[in-house]
């Protein structure tokens, strides 16, 4: 059988070269040639955020920096914004509440990116809100909020914009300082193709004195200490650092520049435009309706009346030994998901969507049309072929 190939939204296929930087025999965080490693690595990061202040690594997933995000800038009974058009959008607002924060949503329909107008809406009709927080991916329908509206509106209303970009940095570009966005956070097990278990926080400096006065009980998510201790001569972590995923991160990173970031970002677009237009001749509609607002790094694919997503996943690994994703919430039995992310290689992509096209003419779909997608896949992809092979 064929090498496992996983094209789920995270994690990823680690790269051999990640898994086995992070194999390498444990030396001590404060040695010379670790300390070397950790502050070339965080050189190496800040581009991919595009920030001018802080830049933080946590001991945790997305959803704690999520948690770190609200306990660092607000207060109990502080009010924020967020947009709410998916699964993470809405997980974030349960944590809010859950922190004593008051929550007022910006909910669009599951599927549409939530446009500038409902949120100027929302924090005109609620003038004390103090904070706007959205995923830049919501990687359970593939939609693309628009953080430069988001920006927008931190300046027009004064108030701190804070983005997840757990599914987005390090596969589309962000610019924090240009585009207004205050804080700006992600994990490393998508784009970044390393092991889950870290997140990475990145601030601008215009947010620092919120950061200082913060009155949220906290320790070991505490910005200000972390910082401190990043920063520090020799750069250390809140307790003992991981260093086998730092150091999977580290080569990653390098491996990022190597490629160089333009070209990261290039071949992610190309993997979507090639994913999108399999879907599209295959006779299939995806989630995320607007065409401007589809994510480069992950895709949710509806399927055809009568055909099971479960049925969909299991037969492509059967088969093909891929494994993709069931569809989130409303749509676990009527979409799958598949991540274009992180070191995806079109001959990667190519693959996985032959595994599923096979899967759905065997559960149904006329075989004209999954060779139609194949076909439509290909030849978006021979476009560009030869500067989107990952490094």
């Amino acid at each position: 059988m064929n090498e496992p190939l996983l094209l789920t939204p995270g994690p990823v296929q680690v790269p051999r070269e990640v898994l086995e930087a992070g194999a390498a025999p444990m030396s001590h965080h404060s040695s010379p040639e670790f300390q070397a490693t950790l502050k070339a690595m965080l050189q190496g990061l800040r581009p991919v955020f595009g920030n001018d202040g802080a830049l933080l690594i946590q001991n945790s997933s997305g959803r704690g920096a999520m948690e770190a995000s609200l306990t660092n800038l607000f207060a109990p009974g502080d009010a924020v914004a967020v947009l709410v058009n998916g699964r993470f959008g809405l997980r974030f607002a349960t944590i809010a509440r859950d922190m004593g924060l008051v929550v007022y949503p910006v909910s669009p329909e599951w599927g549409y990116s939530a446009a500038e107008s409902a949120m100027v809406d929302v924090l005109e009709k609620n003038p004390g809100i103090k904070g706007l927080i959205g995923s830049m991916c919501e990687t359970g329908t593939g939609v693309m909020n628009d953080i430069d509206a988001i920006g927008r509106m931190g300046k027009r209303f004064g108030v701190i914009t804070v983005v997840d970009a757990v599914s987005a940095a390090a596969g589309m570009p962000i610019r924090m300082r240009e585009q207004g966005i205050d804080v700006c956070f992600s994990g490393i097990q998508k784009c970044f193709m390393c092991p889950p278990g870290l997140a990475l926080i990145a601030l601008n400096e215009r947010v620092w004195p919120a950061v200082s006065a913060a009155r949220h009980y906290r320790h070991y998510f505490n910005w200000v200490k972390m910082r401190q201790w990043i920063e520090a001569p020799k750069a250390r972590m809140m307790g003992t650092p991981p260093e086998s995923l730092l150091r999977s991160l580290a080569r990653a990173v390098a491996m990022m520049h190597r490629e160089g970031l333009a070209n990261v970002y290039a071949r992610h677009a190309l993997l979507a435009q090639s994913f999108h237009a399999f879907v599209h001749a295959a006779g299939c509609e995806l989630v995320a309706k607007e065409p401007q607002y589809r994510s480069h790094t992950v895709s949710a694919m509806l399927l055809p009346a009568g055909i099971n997503s479960r049925d969909v996943v299991s037969r492509v690994q059967q088969n093909d030994n891929v494994l993709l994703a069931l569809g989130q919430d409303s749509l676990k039995e009527t979409a799958v998901r598949l991540g274009h992310m992180g070191p995806v290689t079109p001959d990667m992509l190519t693959r996985g969507v032959k595994a599923l096209a096979r899967a759905l003419g065997e559960l149904g779909m006329e075989a004209r049309l999954a060779q139609a997608g194949v076909d439509a896949c290909m030849r978006t992809l021979a476009r560009a072929a030869p500067q989107a092979s990952a490094a």
